[in-house]
């Protein structure tokens, strides 16, 4: 039986990088295929690795939760050029009239799903079926940490017998580009990677229940707010990996806790953040294989 106290352990673990990996096998029918967008496929891919590497099946069913973080909008730029092109007057001015006349019914309703924010949760959730609780956010990396205490309450409090956690982001785009020129302090356009992790969180008992080896032990972990006005003040981001690992070096967004665990070696790793949006957070995590 869950109690308040008990210990959350990672069962699977999974991350996948773009241009690698097949989605389709996992897809609920193949005209779904046209609708994904590259962070779709990450999150699928990453999520799928996590499921078998726990050892469950593919089709989770309505006592397995969702819990995820995507990254900013991946707006191409072309894409977004031709959506303006179509809401100008004959002046060269926006019009919103022809924003929304037009220009919304010109373009590709293919490429309006690619960017919806809720679109890999939906993937995610239809390709495994995932029918419990869910909890999707966007997409600073403190946001991790706030799906990963949304699943530790439900999994203690019984709504959830397992929980599917992760973050996918793609940053390979000139919306995403120009969003972190704009930071203060800018992100340089070179320190961006796209990617996804997933880890399926259990309690301990849970796990020992069907005789599942915990991948890792989640050991302690903290989260601090700090209120401010976001339109007159912005923080530096400072995110620290001890031992230095794989997300040590660039900027991985909302992904870079689950894809660290997902690679790590045995030993302890320990992650700090203060992140732009405000959130302080902190974990500790024992890695067993």
């Amino acid at each position: 039986m869950a109690s308040p106290e008990s210990k959350i352990v990672v069962t699977g673990a999974g991350f996948s990088e773009l241009g690698e990996g097949d989605v389709r096998p996992f897809l609920r029918t193949p005209n779904l295929r046209k609708l994904l967008g590259p962070w779709d496929r990450l999150a699928v891919m990453a999520a799928a690795r996590a499921i078998e590497a726990a050892n469950l099946p593919l089709d989770l069913g309505e006592r397995a939760g969702l819990f995820m973080v995507v990254g900013h909008v991946p707006a191409q730029k072309d894409n977004m050029e031709t959506l303006m092109e179509d809401s100008l007057d004959e002046n060269g001015d926006f019009s919103e009239a022809l924003n929304c006349r037009n220009a919304y019914l010109n373009f590709n309703p293919i490429w309006t799903f690619h960017s919806l924010t809720n679109s890999p949760a939906f993937f995610v959730s239809s390709s495994f079926n995932i029918q419990g609780t869910y909890f999707v956010t966007f997409s600073e990396p403190g946001q991790f940490y706030l799906a990963l205490e949304e699943c530790i309450y439900a999994l203690r409090a019984g709504r959830a017998d397992m929980a599917v956690v992760g973050a996918t982001v793609d940053q390979d785009n000139e919306m995403v580009r120009f969003h972190y020129r704009r930071t203060l302090p800018p992100l340089a356009e070179e320190e961006l990677r796209s990617g996804a992790g997933f880890l399926i969180l259990e309690t301990a008992e849970a796990a020992a229940a069907r005789g599942a080896q915990p991948h890792a032990i989640l050991e302690e972990y903290s989260i601090e707010y700090r209120t401010h006005d976001p339109l007159k003040e912005s923080f530096a981001q400072e995110e620290v990996f001890q031992p230095a690992g794989p997300c040590s070096d660039a900027y991985w967004g909302p992904a870079s806790l689950p894809i660290s665990i997902a690679r790590a070696g045995a030993g302890t790793l320990e992650h700090s953040l203060r992140g732009r949006d405000g959130i302080h957070a902190t974990s500790r995590w024992e890695v067993k294989s």
